[in-house]
C-alpha cells in the first residue's frame, strides 16, 4: 500500500474542490497513520 502513496498521477485526481484547513489537514494525517499502521 505504501507504493501507492509514493505517486499520483495528477490527471487522474480530477478538478481542484478547494484547499484544507491546517485542522483538516491533520485529521488528513491522523486517518492515513492508522490505515498504514503508524
Amino acid at each position: 500500500m505504501v507504493e501507492q502513496l509514493g505517486f499520483v498521477d495528477p490527471s487522474r485526481l480530477g478538478e481542484s474542490h478547494g484547499l484544507l484547513a491546517f485542522g483538516e489537514l491533520r485529521e488528513v494525517d491522523r486517518a492515513l497513520a492508522v490505515v498504514l499502521g503508524a
